[in-house]
Formats: structure tokens, C-alpha cells, sequence
């Protein structure tokens, strides 16, 4: 009989173990994630674990002998966690999801991947101890308020890369200087430098066939429509232009400091 009950055990613990094998979360070294067995692809998923002081993002993690690549980092992944002060990600990460890092308020560096190709709405939002960020040279699109209340930014180096940056990217990124928009961008949203007030340099590329800072006015205009889209203290309006877009002169009376 005990021999008996001793191979039931056996079997409750192997079965068991079993279905945790199959599970699609895990929570790995601290980190939580999102496990895809048929790809074999992992994703830092949401809500995960608050983490604290430096983290550095494996390119791979192993569950059940498995091993799996990280290839991306959820939506709020790490949203709020205050105690954050620097993230180093994989090569392997290509994508950055929705306030992953919103309103970590202590994150002074992050080390993004090389091959990251999209930057998602509110990634950054409110990291504000956040003073320099490299953009890969791979990046296509900058989202929607990706970096807005970054206030100790003082530099950003748009990639020839880049295609779209969305409304409000970089809105009350107040330690900004200058800008300069590569050639290769087709989407400028509107506010995407209101409440900057150090700028005093916006250049775009000359051969950007979408956008240009004509007879070097300081601003951003539509080609086409002839509408100035982003501008700054040093802007002199062009004759020409029909239009001054949504927010161009944005300044944010309710909270100056």
C-alpha cells in the first residue's frame, strides 16, 4: 500500500509539473512573462513585478528546458515603478508597448535595443529624471506622447530612420534645445514640442519631401499644406504659410514652474 501511495505522489507531482510547463505565464529571475511556446518568443508581459534600482532584460529565458528569445515589452510592464533607476534591453527586443516605463519617475538611463523599430503611445511618459536616450538606428515610429513630461531630457537624436512621430511626443520636454527632423519622416502630429521652452533651434532635413524649416524660419511646415506644425521662441513665420497647426506655439500655462 505505501509503495502504492508513493507512485500516486509521483504521478500528482509529474502531473503537475506537466501543466506548469504548459503554462503561457511565468515569472522568471523577478520578471514576469509571456511564454510562446510555438514561436518560441517571450514577451516581459503586463503589469509585471515592480522592479527596483538597475535591471538589465535577458535575450533569452529558459522555462522547462525550454529556451525562449525576448522580443518584446508589453503594454505598462513596468508602469509606475517609482524605484526603477536605469534598464538595459536586448538586441533581441524590437518592440517597446504602451506606457511600458510610464511614470517611472527615477529611471536616469535606459539603454534601448538596436534593432527597436517602434516606440508605442506613452512608453516614457513621465520618466522624469530621464536625461539622455539613444535611438537606434532601426526605429520607424515614435508614438503618441512617447516621451512627453520627460523634463530633464535635454537632448534627442531623431534617427534617419524614423517615418512617423505621433501628437504630443515629447510635450513638456523642457531641458530640449534644439530639434532636428531627419529626411525620411512623413507623419508629424500635432503639440509633438509644445511646453518646450528651451528650444530655440528646429531644423529639418532638406531632403525630407514631406516637411521643411524654409529660408531657415525655425519651425516645422507641412510642404503641402503650407501649415506650420511645431515652431519655438526663435520662429519667424514665413509669408507663406496658410496655416499655424493645433498647439505649434504650445506653452503650458497651468503648471509653469
Amino acid at each position: 500500500m505505501q509503495h502504492l501511495y508513493h507512485k500516486i505522489t509521483v504521478l500528482i507531482i509529474a502531473l503537475i509539473m506537466s501543466i506548469a510547463c504548459f503554462a503561457h505565464e511565468a515569472e522568471i529571475n523577478g520578471i514576469s512573462y509571456n511564454l510562446n511556446k510555438k514561436t518560441k518568443e517571450a514577451c516581459v508581459r503586463e503589469k509585471s513585478k515592480k522592479q527596483s534600482g538597475n535591471i538589465t532584460i535577458p535575450s533569452v529565458v529558459t522555462y522547462c528546458g525550454i529556451d525562449y528569445k525576448v522580443t518584446s515589452i508589453a503594454r505598462r510592464a513596468f508602469y509606475n515603478s517609482s524605484d526603477l533607476t536605469s534598464v538595459t534591453m536586448p538586441e533581441s527586443v524590437k518592440t517597446i508597448g504602451s506606457e511600458a516605463f510610464s511614470h517611472c519617475s527615477n529611471i536616469t538611463s535606459i539603454i534601448l535595443s538596436e534593432t527597436v523599430k517602434s516606440i508605442n503611445d506613452s512608453a516614457f511618459f513621465g520618466c522624469s529624471s530621464l536625461k539622455t536616450i539613444a535611438l537606434p538606428k532601426s526605429l520607424r515610429r515614435i508614438g503618441e506622447q512617447a516621451f512627453s513630461e520627460c523634463g530633464n531630457l535635454s537632448s534627442i537624436d531623431i534617427p534617419e530612420s524614423v517615418v512617423q512621430i505621433g501628437k504630443y511626443a515629447f510635450i513638456k520636454c523642457r531641458g530640449l534645445t534644439s530639434v532636428k527632423i531627419p529626411r525620411h519622416v512623413a507623419s508629424i502630429g500635432e503639440g509633438v514640442f509644445a511646453c518646450c521652452p528651451e528650444i530655440t533651434s528646429i531644423i529639418v532635413d532638406k531632403e525630407n519631401k514631406y516637411y521643411d524649416s524654409r529660408n531657415n524660419c525655425n519651425a516645422i511646415i507641412n510642404t503641402n499644406t503650407n501649415e506650420l506644425v511645431s515652431g519655438c521662441m526663435n520662429t519667424v513665420i514665413p509669408n507663406n504659410v496658410k496655416r499655424i497647426g493645433n498647439y505649434a506655439f504650445g506653452v503650458c500655462f497651468w503648471d509653469q514652474e
